[in-house]
């Protein structure tokens, strides 16, 4: 009964601020008991945990797991390893690097103007780069680039292959 005691308050506002005129106050005093039995009985509904099914991560897909799912590729990786890592560097590419340095590398994400992103495609930056430093800076991250160190070697050594392959285009 704490709810009513709350509404004739809330009335009595209304009423005293709108110079007593009691008219607008009923109709908020009834609009505020309206509002209430509303949330009361739709909270009412949120009880039926029964009938919730658990989340599993099969329940997202991405579109471009709908896309690899389609074509042969995705049945080859479950049998050999290699295409395996080298769909988990495309993997991280797309999610991890793509959103600064741009699906083919140039720097064009949607990211990479504001924090000055490279363009990894330069003849003359892939010439001056080796792997080891290309890995290195993946992994410990350099300036506004964060570092990812989590990622297994493989994956690492595919996204520099990733990185080479996109070279002069």
């Amino acid at each position: 009964m704490a709810w009513t005691v709350a509404v004739w308050r809330l009335r009595w506002r209304v009423v005293n601020r709108n110079s007593g005129r009691a008219r607008t106050g009923w109709r908020t005093t009834i609009g505020v008991v309206v509002f209430v039995v509303c949330s009361l009985v739709g909270c009412e509904g949120l009880q039926r945990g029964e009938e919730l099914r658990e989340w599993q991560p099969s329940d997202h897909y991405s579109r471009d797991d709908y896309k690899a799912r389609g074509t042969g590729a995705a049945s080859a990786a479950t049998s050999d390893p290699g295409v395996q890592l080298g769909q988990l560097a495309e993997f991280a590419w797309r999610h991890q690097c793509a959103p600064c340095h741009g699906q083919a590398g140039r720097g064009d994400g949607p990211s990479g103007p504001m924090i000055a992103t490279p363009d990894l495609t330069r003849e003359q930056w892939q010439a001056t780069v080796s792997d080891l430093d290309m890995t290195s800076v993946i992994r410990s991250g350099r300036g506004k680039m964060p570092r990812f160190d989590l990622l297994p070697d493989a994956v690492l050594r595919g996204l520099v292959a990733r990185i080479r392959s996109t070279r002069g285009r």
